[in-house]
């Protein structure tokens, strides 16, 4: 897996702020799973520095996410943006004063990618082909409170 966004530790020192403004191919997230990939590329805008003894990342990342609709396993595009993601990393762990960002991209854009989703907006067309086949209840007040088990203090006010 090659790496190119590094930061140089040493060029942060005396306030130094590195602004990072990078397009990157989205192989880097070496993702081998069926039923889950990414778009070409994953941007990354921000900002490393150093505050006291920490060194502090300060980013927005954006890719694509593609994963199957629950519905009708057509594939869905699911935009994933990070926001304002901070990362801080104490300088003592960074012995090399070479810190390589791109494993926390990696688990940050894992952690945000949805496990589900359905096309359509989440209004797959093909929903009403198997709404048949789902269970519908229909419980009155008294079997939903047993349902939702015991409440031994529902009757105070």
């Amino acid at each position: 897996m090659s790496s190119t966004l590094k930061i140089f530790v040493d060029q942060l020192k005396q306030g130094k702020i590195e602004k990072i403004d990078q397009t990157l191919s989205s192989s880097f997230l070496d993702v081998r799973e069926p039923d889950l990939t990414f778009g070409p590329e994953v941007i990354v805008k921000g900002e490393a520095y150093i505050a006291e003894d920490e060194l502090v990342l300060h980013l927005n990342i954006s890719a694509q996410a593609i994963i199957p609709c629950s519905i009708c396993n057509e594939p869905v595009f699911i935009p994933i943006e990070i926001k304002g993601f901070y990362h801080i990393e104490p300088l003592e762990n960074i012995s090399s004063g070479i810190f390589d960002s791109m494993d926390v991209i990696r688990e940050n854009l894992l952690l945000e990618t949805p496990a589900f989703a359905e096309c359509a907006n989440g209004h797959c067309p093909q929903r009403q082909t198997i709404e048949k086949y789902l269970k519908k209840e229909i419980l009155s007040h008294e079997e939903k409170s047993k349902e939702e088990g015991y409440h031994p203090f529902s009757d105070l006010s």
